[in-house]
């Protein structure tokens, strides 16, 4: 006799459908404490960071990996107005200098940018090598084939 299904039973996602992660709450608490305990440096990361929120946006694969090179390339270029944001005591009204000082909004905006676009080029390239690979297997199989029909006489 089959068992019913429990009214608490997990069904499986539907095709297609995006899973929330499980630790999203955390992520924003640890967000929020940031925010709270520093300020500025929130206020200098948001400024650098703002393309990552296209970027964010039309990555669709589900490893993330434009999102997760180009902010490892956002962090290396912030890494230095941090330095300097908190060698200079770190108030909110450096903060916003820094963040409106077109200079270092470039820097790491164009760092961004350098990852998100070696990313595509570097995708493109290994798509077109791995298509000229197999035409070049398909050409060699097709011709080891009609050797061995000609050698068969069929």
């Amino acid at each position: 006799m089959a068992r019913a299904a429990s009214p608490r039973a997990r069904t499986a996602p539907a095709p297609g459908a995006r899973r929330l992660p499980a630790f999203l709450w955390l992520k924003g608490v640890l967000c929020g404490a940031v925010l709270m305990v520093s300020p500025a440096t929130m206020i200098v990361i948001a400024a650098l960071f703002a393309p990552l929120v296209a970027i964010v946006a039309t990555d669709a694969s589900p490893s993330r990996a434009t999102t997760r090179t180009a902010i490892l390339f956002a962090l290396a270029a912030s890494l230095r107005l941090l330095v300097s944001l908190w060698s200079s005591g770190g108030d909110v009204a450096t903060a916003i200098a820094m963040a409106r000082d077109p200079r270092s909004l470039l820097c790491g905006w164009l760092a961004i940018g350098a990852a998100w676009l070696l990313l595509e080029v570097i995708s493109i390239v290994l798509r077109l090598a791995f298509e000229i690979s197999a035409r070049m297997a398909e050409t060699r199989h097709r011709s080891e084939i009609e050797t061995l029909l000609a050698e068969w006489g069929e």
